[in-house]
């Protein structure tokens, strides 16, 4: 099954109102981003009209509404714990997203791609990370939260 132009424009309808009530703000560029501090979510134009737009879309809406992950209390971030700090909120992030998507009654198609897409993303996110040197973490970890002294 795949999805249909109506049920694309509908849903994204939904979530660009969703994003509208929450003082966020689409743009289209060539990657998927929300930035806290302009209260934006960059969208990658190259998706728009495929599931992969809606999808990412509504992950992106999830990071909106989280909280500062519990690692950030920590006083010493060393890579672990930054590596900690950065799984646990994407995966904050697409758990939101999920339930964005229920609360919008969306298909069981779409949840069902939006949670295989969440696992292949969660499978990458764990093995970069994992792999990566301090350098990229403390690059990446930037736009996770509060700033502290790295």
């Amino acid at each position: 099954m795949s999805l249909q132009n109506n049920q694309y424009n509908k849903l994204y309808a939904k979530l660009k109102a969703y994003a509208r009530r929450r003082g966020i703000n689409l743009y289209l560029g060539d990657t998927y981003a929300y930035c806290p501090d302009t209260q934006a979510i960059i969208l990658n134009e190259k998706h728009i009209g495929k599931l992969k737009h809606l999808i990412y879309l509504t992950h992106e809406l999830g990071h909106v509404q989280q909280d500062n992950s519990i690692f950030h209390k920590l006083k010493y971030k060393g890579k672990k714990i930054k590596i900690c700090l950065i799984s646990d909120l994407e995966h904050e992030a697409w758990r939101n997203g999920l339930s964005i998507l229920q609360d919008l009654n969306a298909s069981e198609f779409i949840i069902d791609s939006y949670i295989k897409e969440w696992a292949d993303a969660w499978h990458e996110y764990m093995s970069v990370l994992t792999k990566s040197d301090t350098s990229y973490i403390n690059s990446t970890v930037k736009g996770y939260g509060p700033e502290w002294p790295i």
